[in-house]
């Protein structure tokens, strides 16, 4: 048996260990935490300059289902208060402005934008909605939105901008700029099942490679990493696993966050009206009849954003998706959405970086968006028994940027059959329920690919050719 001392992968896998546990000792959510928990920081004398650069790269494919938020909180409690405080906020004026509240007066652009959506809702729908918010605005009924339901006013939730009610609820629930990166990287990182295990391969690769590789080499792998500028993401496939009613009319569409945190709109698109699963008849792409599943294959996958791919530190970089599924047009939630964005974002920016405004990557940043987004759409369809949507999201996450990395990330397979280097991975497959009522399921395949200036002019005008073509030559 070889002795670790002198074991260079072993050395790098105990020194990673104690970083680990030197982490989970900081209890660091008090350190960055605001008044409120200034307290608590001196009792466990943790001071907020503390912080951690971490020897590791994450995981590189996050999966929701597998991705453990209540973890990420337990770990960093600081990044589960902000979350759910944006939340909180979101969903009070939303709760307000479909009671009626300060109806008459000027209404801020989010309340603004909650009426549009509203107002796009069948009669039916509306009272429905309308009356179950209009129980939320009791004094009991106000706690379930924290410390705005406390201390702010329906009327006031429905006039007041996002920043001036968070100024009302006693300012940010975070200092700005006090959550930094190295600890959002940890506690994402850490929360991530097999996380210790991809953390041994990580070191024992690292170190083969650190033996292995000459500093030429290593300049050239890193020259021709840099050539991939672009990453996109695109749905493979589309599959009905259970209708929900005799054939279905299926719609997606959502967002794209860059590692940034600039956030695209994805419209919404059509994949079929004739929905049936394989067991009641349906069949794949079959034409305009009963479909059981949209396979994109033909196409090289029907494509849903571009990603510029930053090349700076600090790394990692999460690039996030959210697809938005619906049986039915959603009529003004997409130009909701944008909204949405700009009140979650700004605010979950300005306490990681202490400005709205970032050129930067941030780790993390697309994920926390996407999770405060979709807790709230969540709300919507369960909380209010809205029947607009089912939502998940998914993340991809770049800690390097030389070729090998990206060959390993992204392998060369047999599809697409182009040259170069238009690689693809698929991304997680998920099943999610399309309405509240858990009976229609349906399976999304979604794949990443890097490119080369190239290489993306290509699949661009591939993708202009075929964004006209008729779902059944598919």
């Amino acid at each position: 048996m070889s002795d670790s001392k002198y074991d260079p992968a072993a050395r790098y896998r105990n020194a990673s260990r104690r970083e680990v546990m030197r982490a989970l000792a900081l209890g660091s959510a008090a350190a960055v935490a605001g008044p409120r928990q200034t307290a608590q920081a001196a009792r466990i004398g943790v001071q907020p300059s503390d912080s951690i650069e971490p020897d590791f790269e994450p995981p590189e494919i996050v999966d929701p289902e597998t991705t453990g938020l209540a973890e990420t909180a337990a770990i960093e409690p600081a990044l589960g208060m902000l979350v759910q405080d944006a939340t909180d906020r979101l969903k009070y004026v939303f709760a307000a402005t479909a009671a009626g509240a300060g109806a008459g007066r000027n209404q801020s652009r989010l309340s603004q934008s909650f009426s549009t959506y509203l107002a796009t809702r069948s009669p039916a729908q509306q009272q429905r909605v309308r009356a179950k918010a209009a129980a939320m605005m009791t004094p009991a009924g106000r706690r379930s939105f924290g410390r705005y339901g406390a201390a702010v006013t329906p009327e006031e939730a429905t006039t007041l901008s996002p920043t001036e009610l968070t100024a009302k609820a006693g300012g940010p629930i975070l200092q700005p700029g006090s959550l930094t990166v190295q600890r959002i990287g940890i506690a994402l990182a850490l929360s991530r099942k097999d996380y210790l295990q991809m953390m041994h391969e990580a070191a024992e690769q690292e170190a083969a490679e650190a033996q292995a590789a000459a500093d030429a080499a290593a300049a050239a792998d890193l020259a021709a990493g840099k050539k991939y500028t672009y990453m996109e993401c695109y749905i493979r496939r589309v599959t009905c696993i259970q209708s929900s009613e005799a054939q279905d009319e299926i719609l997606l569409g959502g967002y794209y966050v860059g590692a940034t945190g600039l956030v695209h709109h994805v419209p919404q698109w059509k994949v079929s009206d004739n929905f049936e699963p394989a067991s009641d008849g349906g069949k794949v792409n079959n034409g305009d009849d009963s479909i059981s599943a949209r396979d994109y294959k033909k196409i090289n996958g029907k494509h849903w954003g571009w990603f510029n791919i930053v090349q700076k530190s600090p790394w990692p970089h999460d690039y996030n998706i959210g697809i938005v599924m619906g049986e039915e047009d959603w009529g003004g939630f997409g130009s909701t959405l944008s909204d949405i964005w700009d009140a979650v974002g700004d605010y979950i920016k300005a306490a990681i970086t202490g400005a709205v405004s970032s050129v930067i990557p941030i780790p993390g940043l697309g994920y926390l968006i996407g999770w405060a987004i979709g807790k709230f759409i969540d709300w919507i369809i369960q909380g209010l028994n809205d029947d607009l949507v089912g939502q998940f999201s998914c993340t991809t996450t770049l800690s390097k940027m030389t070729k090998t990395y990206y060959d390993r990330q992204f392998p060369t397979s047999n599809w697409p059959k182009r040259k170069g280097k238009l690689t693809s991975k698929w991304g997680v497959t998920l099943t999610r329920a399309c309405k509240g009522n858990g009976q229609g399921h349906y399976d999304v395949k979604i794949g990443w690919r890097v490119f080369t200036e190239a290489g993306y002019n290509a699949r661009q005008s591939q993708i202009a050719m075929l964004e006209g073509r008729r779902f059944a030559s598919l």
